[in-house]
């Protein structure tokens, strides 16, 4: 970064700012001051020597600071990173257990309407297939009308409703067709036995007739 190169720019020009000692000059075997010169320009180099390793060992710390701040800076941004991806998750578990829920719910709604469809429909199904020839054409008519109301709401079973509804139509049907036979023969057979009896009438009435004739002759 920017920052820690500006840092460390600032450090070495700490460094190259201290001054360097110069190598003696002027100084001449045999003269008296030789010795306190040596000896200044050995303290001033060893003050030097140690100059420079303390800066090398602040370079090493700054350096180690640096390396410690920069990891803990990337175990910030990875744990950052995770919790993202935790949150990320967790939005997308609950998105999901929502969407799952909305559709069961839509799920149970829409077979609630279907059984009520069921109901209404039903009855009429079961009226129909009992049905005498009087009453058929009246609840056949009203079958069809609630199987128009009921259609939509009836959805999936609405098939199977007209299927049912069919049947029962047919059912009722061919019942009727054999009550209506059985009571065209019922009257067949009263008219005949009313053909006979007025036969046997119109017979009485010639014998008695005959018999009077006689009687009177």
């Amino acid at each position: 970064p920017q920052q820690q190169q500006q840092q460390q720019q600032q450090h070495l020009s700490h460094y190259h700012m201290q001054p360097q000692p110069q190598p003696l000059q002027g100084v001449q075997s045999g003269q008296p001051h030789m010795h306190q010169a040596a000896m200044q320009h050995w303290d001033a180099t060893q003050q030097w020597q140690q100059y420079q390793m303390m800066h090398h060992q602040q370079m090493l710390q700054w350096q180690v600071s640096q390396q410690q701040h920069q990891h803990a800076q990337m175990l910030e941004l990875r744990k950052r990173e995770e919790e993202e991806r935790r949150r990320q998750a967790e939005e997308a578990r609950k998105k999901k257990a929502d969407e799952e829920s909305k559709r069961r719910l839509e799920e149970l709604m829409k077979k609630a309407e279907e059984d009520r469809a069921v109901k209404a429909v039903m009855p009429v199904i079961q009226k129909v297939r009992f049905a005498t020839p009087e009453s058929f054409a009246t609840l056949k008519d009203e079958l069809e009308a609630v199987l128009g109301r009921e259609q939509t709401r009836a959805g999936n079973q609405f098939k199977k409703l007209r299927d049912d509804a069919d049947k029962a139509v047919d059912a009722a049907g061919k019942c009727i067709e054999m009550i209506l036979a059985r009571r065209r023969l019922v009257e067949e057979k009263k008219a005949a036995e009313e053909a006979k009896r007025k036969e046997m009438d119109e017979c009485a009435k010639a014998l008695v007739e005959e018999l009077r004739d006689l009687v009177n002759s």
